[in-house]
């Protein structure tokens, strides 16, 4: 829990980048980086305008077990930013399974959602030391997506950069 002031603390600190775009920030998270990603959409929703999961366990990494497997975050139920879920099908069961019912949480709320799943690749597929032929497709299938998932939702340039710039 200490670790989640950090995460606004830091949020803080990129928006006040004087190199920083002057918008709502677009949040790549992977693993449990997903959760806070979504707890800042909840609790800073203009400050947040996009986010991409890699692999993410959309629920709080402190909660009760029965709440890791069966549910997912309840700032699901709060968020508005569009959010793109990358996970390989042979990751594991709780993440597939939370990332599953995000994915219906918040398109039944009308959220702009997608999940890719990406066939043969397992956990964390984007830097294994063993990558698969697969794998190594996948993520560079997955890096395309989350560029372009960002450069829709913050309409930015074709080049990634900041409207203006």
């Amino acid at each position: 829990p200490a670790t989640e002031g950090h995460v606004d603390a830091a949020l803080d600190y990129l928006l006040r980048r004087p190199d920083a775009c002057r918008m709502p920030a677009g949040i790549v998270g992977y693993s449990r980086g997903p959760y806070y990603a979504i707890r800042l959409a909840a609790k800073r929703p203009s400050d947040v305008t996009a986010i991409v999961s890699w692999y993410g366990h959309i629920q709080n990494p402190n909660a009760p077990e029965p709440d890791q497997i069966f549910r997912v975050a309840p700032e699901i139920g709060q968020i508005t930013a569009p959010v793109l879920m990358l996970i390989g099908e042979q990751d594991f069961e709780v993440r597939r399974l939370s990332a599953g019912r995000a994915f219906y949480a918040l398109y039944e709320r009308g959220v702009p959602v997608e999940l890719q799943v990406y066939p043969l690749a397992r956990r964390a597929f984007d830097f294994r030391r063993d990558q698969t032929p697969e794998e190594k497709i996948a993520a560079r299938h997955a890096r395309e997506r989350a560029k372009a998932w960002l450069v829709r939702w913050m309409k930015l340039s074709a080049e990634a950069r900041c409207p203006g710039r």
